[in-house]
C-alpha cells in the first residue's frame, strides 16, 4: 500500500513542478480538469462497473450505500451547524465553513484511491457515496450558499432544478449505464472496452497531476495562521471520519461498505465548495484555503486511515 501512495505523491509533485515551471498554465489546468470530469472519469466508471459480474446482492448493496451515506450527510449537516454556532464563527463565514466541513472530495480523489486499494466493488460503492454527495451539493449545498439572501426559500422548484443538474452529471450517467450493462449481463464490444480502458486509465495520473498543479496558488504558512481554517480542516479530516466510524461500526452491513463510507468521509474538502461559494457570492477565499490545507494534510492522513480500515474490517 505504501508503494501506491508513493506513486500518488510522485504524480502530485510532478503536477506541482509543472505548474511552477509553467509547463502547465491556467488554461491547460482548466482543460485537464474538464477532460477528467467529462471524458476520463466517465470512461473509467463505465468500463469498471460494466465489467462487474452482477452477483446477487451487489445492486442492493449499491442502493444501501447510497441510502446510508445520504443519512450520514444529514448527521454531518446537524453537526456542522451546531459547531459553527457553538464556536461563534462570523455569520457571513458560517455557510462556507459548514459546507467545507460536510463536503468530502470523494469523487475527484475518491475514485482513483477506492479503485486502487479496493478494486471494482470499492469503486462502485464510492460512486454511490459520490452520488449522495451530489444530491447534497445541489440541494442542501445550494441552500447553505443562499441562506443569507433576503427572501430566499428552499422551494420545490429549486430542488427539481438541482435534481435535473444532478441527472446530467456525466459520471452519474456512466454509473447508470454501467449498472444496466452488468445488471443485464451484457457484454461490451472488445474494441470499445479497449478504448474505455485506455482513456479511463489516464484518469488517476491526471487527477494527481491536476491536484499538484492547483497547490501552487496558496501559501501554507499564511493559511495555518487562520484558526478558523485549522478548525474546518480538523473537522473535515478527523471529526467527520470519527463520527462516520462510530455510526457504521455497529451496523449490520458489508465490511467493504463500512470501509468505503469511512474512507469517503476522510477526503479533503470538495473542490466544488469554492466553485459554489464564488457562484453564490460567498467567501471563496475561505473555501479555497480550506481546500488547499485539507488536501495537503490528507496526503498523510489517508494512508493511515486506509491501513486502520483494512485492520478493522
Amino acid at each position: 500500500m505504501g508503494g501506491q501512495f508513493i506513486i500518488f505523491f510522485a504524480l502530485l509533485v510532478t503536477g506541482y513542478l509543472c505548474r511552477k515551471t509553467n509547463l502547465i498554465d491556467d488554461g491547460m489546468n482548466k482543460s485537464i480538469n474538464n477532460f477528467i470530469i467529462y471524458i476520463a472519469y466517465p470512461c473509467l466508471i463505465l468500463v469498471r462497473i460494466g465489467s462487474l459480474e452482477m452477483v446477487e446482492g451487489i445492486f442492493q448493496n449499491f442502493i444501501f450505500t447510497l441510502v446510508i451515506y445520504t443519512f450520514l450527510f444529514a448527521v454531518y449537516g446537524f453537526y456542522s451547524l451546531a459547531y459553527v454556532h457553538a464556536r461563534k464563527f462570523p455569520k457571513d463565514l458560517r455557510p462556507v465553513a459548514e459546507f467545507s466541513i460536510i463536503s468530502p472530495n470523494n469523487g475527484f480523489m475518491g475514485y482513483p484511491i477506492a479503485f486502487a486499494f479496493f478494486g471494482e466493488l470499492g469503486l462502485l460503492y464510492m460512486i454511490a457515496c459520490n452520488i449522495s454527495l451530489n444530491i447534497m451539493l445541489f440541494s442542501y449545498g445550494i441552500h447553505l450558499m443562499k441562506r443569507g439572501e433576503e427572501g430566499y426559500r428552499m422551494g420545490f422548484r429549486v430542488i427539481m432544478k438541482s435534481f435535473g443538474k444532478l441527472l446530467l452529471n456525466p459520471n452519474i450517467i456512466s454509473a447508470a449505464l454501467g449498472l444496466i450493462i452488468c445488471g443485464n449481463n451484457l457484454e461490451m464490444p472488445g474494441t470499445l472496452v479497449t478504448y474505455l480502458e485506455l482513456v479511463g486509465g489516464v484518469a488517476t495520473p491526471m487527477v494527481m497531476i491536476y491536484i499538484g498543479s492547483t497547490l501552487t496558488k496558496s501559501n501554507i504558512f499564511t493559511i495555518i495562521k487562520n484558526k478558523m481554517i485549522i478548525e474546518i480542516v480538523i473537522n473535515r479530516l478527523f471529526v467527520i471520519p470519527a463520527i462516520t466510524l462510530l455510526i457504521v461500526f455497529f451496523l449490520p452491513m458489508d465490511p467493504l461498505i463500512k470501509t468505503i463510507c469511512v474512507l469517503s468521509s476522510a477526503f479533503p474538502c470538495a473542490a466544488a465548495v469554492p466553485v459554489f461559494a464564488e457562484l453564490y457570492n460567498n467567501k471563496k477565499s475561505l473555501a479555497s484555503e480550506a481546500l488547499f490545507l485539507s488536501t495537503i494534510i490528507s496526503l498523510v492522513t489517508l494512508p493511515i486511515i486506509i491501513t486502520v480500515l483494512k485492520y478493522l474490517f
